[in-house]
């Protein structure tokens, strides 16, 4: 596998003809210091390359400049096989006997690390890995198997097998790695938290004569005759005109930074419902909208969350989960699995589509909602 640089290019070196016979002498896995300079080829145009010299093989422990243990997925003593089971789950083992575990299939990637193998069980893989014939399948290392189920193997040289095509001869091998898999995956706990909570400061509807159920109804009554007659329905009760308080109550920000500040909250016979203000379609030409009217009010009825409703969009928690957001520690907490159970294709859903942007509990608004696996 050719190296690449930063910006994921392949990244092919030369090397100085006086390091031809160096070179020959190196062998797989041999970890080598060398100055890299620049040289000019005609390429059709100008080209530069990178070239590799004064190369010398490394004895003993190289020197290490920075610590990398804060990136768990690289290790110093190379890595000797990588498993992707085409799924999104990707194993690898590290010649220290160190696996690294990532699951890709969630919103918040899934990790496991600090675990490691016996010796006895690295032997019993590799010998699954040489009862399969792998070294005679097919190399098929390129760019093309991103995502694919796939084997890398590093021992005397460097090989790629497609899974695909070859299930039957490496199934003793997939075997023992999902197995493994398995092991790391029992390590995961799911754990929620959120990042900030504020108070609603939720309010009865104080026009009960103009049912906030009915506004969406009367607004798209009005816009209808409008686009009929291009006159304004004037006995329509959507443009009566607003009450004073609660046109200073509502927020009109032109640019608001999160709900708050869009919108205010109501209850109307047991439901709830955001209201905003809207101006902008009253100064845009004529239109159905008539200014300082009910007509200018957005209202929205927050739905509670089901199996059935899609997660984006529903800003109420599921009204018979038994578990309380507001309590929850900065940190975060144990999603317990009768909680998990009972409403999984909500948590599900989270899971696989990042966090809910906000939603609402008791009277509270919690920000950034995610529910995530870790260790």
């Amino acid at each position: 596998m050719l190296p690449k640089d930063w910006l994921g290019l392949h990244a092919e070196y030369a090397v100085a003809p006086e390091e031809v016979t160096t070179l020959s002498q190196l062998h797989f896995g041999d970890m080598i210091e060398a100055k890299a300079g620049a040289y000019f080829f005609d390429a059709g145009e100008l080209g530069m390359g990178t070239v590799l010299m004064d190369l010398r093989k490394v004895s003993g422990p190289p020197p290490y400049s920075q610590s990398i243990s804060q990136w768990p997925a690289f290790n110093r003593s190379g890595l000797l096989l990588q498993y992707e089971d085409g799924s999104g789950k990707s194993l690898k083992l590290f010649n220290d006997r160190t696996l690294y575990f990532l699951d890709t299939r969630t919103a918040v990637h899934s990790t496991v690390t600090g675990h490691s193998l016996s010796e006895s069980e690295i032997q019993a893989l590799l010998r699954s890995l040489a009862g399969s014939g792998f070294d005679g399948l097919p190399d098929a290392n390129d760019d093309s198997l991103l995502g694919v189920g796939r084997i890398m193997l590093a021992c005397a040289r460097f090989q790629v097998v497609r899974l695909a095509g070859h299930e039957t001869e490496l199934q003793p091998a997939i075997t023992k790695l999902n197995a493994l898999i398995s092991r790391l995956e029992s390590r995961l706990v799911l754990r929620i938290r959120y990042d900030r909570k504020r108070p609603l400061g939720i309010k009865p509807w104080p026009v009960p004569d103009i049912p906030l159920a009915l506004l969406p109804q009367l607004r798209e009554e009005a816009d209808a005759h409008f686009r009929r007659t291009k006159q304004i329905l004037e006995t329509s009760t959507v443009y009566r005109t607003l009450l004073s308080s609660l046109l200073d109550e509502l927020p009109r920000s032109a640019t608001p930074r999160d709900i708050l500040e869009s919108v205010r909250f109501f209850t109307e016979e047991g439901k709830l419902y955001s209201v905003g203000i809207g101006t902008n379609k009253c100064t845009a030409g004529p239109s159905s909208c008539k200014p300082s009217t009910f007509y200018m009010l957005h209202v929205l009825a927050l739905s509670e969350a089901d199996s059935a409703t899609p997660v984006r969009g529903v800003p109420s928690w599921p009204r018979d989960s038994s578990l309380e957001l507001a309590p929850i520690p900065n940190e975060g907490a144990a999603l317990e699995d009768n909680e998990y159970q009972a409403h999984r294709a909500f948590y599900d859903r989270i899971l696989a589509r990042g966090p809910l942007g906000w939603v609402i509990q008791d009277g509270w608004l919690f920000e950034q909602v995610r529910v995530y696996k870790t260790e």
